[in-house]
């Protein structure tokens, strides 16, 4: 379950903060509908700083601090955690702030392309591990055929049945309609496991077109829960349609699972090779089926995948993420000091 607020942690957390020497302050505010209003924003942003990092997600309070630093014309970095193509009127609302911003960090190669597409000038880029988990929840040994078994039978499901695993909303975007086509194609029994939502359409059209197949959805599982469904898959599947990142493909490596995503996936076209899963591209039905066989009929290749995807991941942590920000920052102030 997603934190309603920011400021909405277990006290781990600010102890940790505490403990690291940082100071911090939340934007407190009210909410009206999916928007927050917050009165101290101008108070925070007026304070001194050596560095400024506007995180610019869909979200009001990071545009007027944006805005507050454009109009008093104070020089700011902006984060985009894997933005992408939206509608133009918001692509060209999110080109003025990466124009204002004396640079941008970017988690991928698709985020690149959008900073450049966006901007006039030669925008500086610094590339960072854009990350969800911590190298503790790194899971250096998968889980074996014995525990899978284990797994799927508390799940309900088939112990020696393959189960492919999507995580996410179940929406068009995600493109598990296109995934449920190509199941079609595939006759070796299977079960598709999709945790975050449920669709009682496309389980009709698979149990009245493929009934070899079971599908299960799970709603409102918690973080520390999730790495359960993940021990149980098999293979982790990922057929969007559009995902300018996706924290749940470098979730799904760090438990050893192989990975099928598509070519519209930023962090499968970042971190997604021959060794650590497949690139299809997006709706091609025929090329999905072909790719979730091959790792079916090869139990021995999705290990090997598996394996390589957690030494891929090892350094898109937490502490990694938090490590290359840093190291941003600092080269962003010396040369700050160098151009006087």
């Amino acid at each position: 379950k997603r934190r309603e607020e920011a400021c909405n942690r277990p006290p781990s957390f600010f102890y940790n903060m505490k403990e690291a020497k940082f100071s911090y302050e939340f934007a407190h505010g009210v909410r009206l509908g999916k928007y927050k209003f917050s009165f101290n924003v101008p108070w925070i942003a007026r304070q001194h700083f050596d560095c400024r990092v506007v995180g610019l997600l869909d979200d009001l309070i990071s545009l007027r601090v944006a805005e507050y630093f454009i109009e008093s014309d104070k020089p700011f970095l902006l984060s985009l955690d894997g933005v992408g193509r939206r509608s133009q009127l918001v692509d060209f609302a999110y080109s003025r702030y990466i124009e204002a911003a004396e640079a941008c960090l970017s988690p991928s190669e698709m985020t690149d392309d959008y900073i450049r597409d966006l901007s006039s000038s030669r925008k500086t880029i610094y590339r960072y591990p854009l990350s969800s988990f911590s190298r503790k929840e790194i899971d250096p040994r998968p889980a074996s055929q014995e525990e899978k078994a284990e797994l799927k039978s508390c799940f309900g499901l088939e112990r020696d049945v393959p189960v492919l695993l999507g995580v996410g909303q179940v929406i068009p975007r995600k493109g598990f309609d296109c995934l449920v086509e190509a199941l079609r194609l595939i006759f070796m029994p299977v079960c598709l496991l999709i945790v975050g939502g449920e669709s009682i359409e496309l389980e009709k059209v698979l149990s009245a077109t493929a009934p070899q197949h079971k599908v299960l959805f799970v709603r409102d599982v918690k973080h520390d829960e999730l790495s359960r469904y993940y021990r149980a898959a098999d293979i982790f599947v990922l057929p969007t349609r559009g995902d300018s990142w996706g924290l749940v493909v470098p979730e799904a490596m760090s438990h050893g699972l192989p990975v099928v995503t598509t070519t519209a996936c930023g962090a499968g076209v970042e971190l997604v090779t021959k060794d650590t899963g497949m690139l299809v591209k997006p709706d091609d039905v025929k090329e999905l089926a072909n790719a979730l066989l091959k790792l079916l009929i090869t139990p021995d290749l999705r290990n090997e995948m598996g394996q390589n995807g957690i030494s891929r991941v090892g350094t898109w942590t937490i502490e990694g993420m938090a490590e290359a920000t840093s190291e941003i920052i600092f080269s962003y102030l010396n040369t700050m000091k160098t151009r006087g």
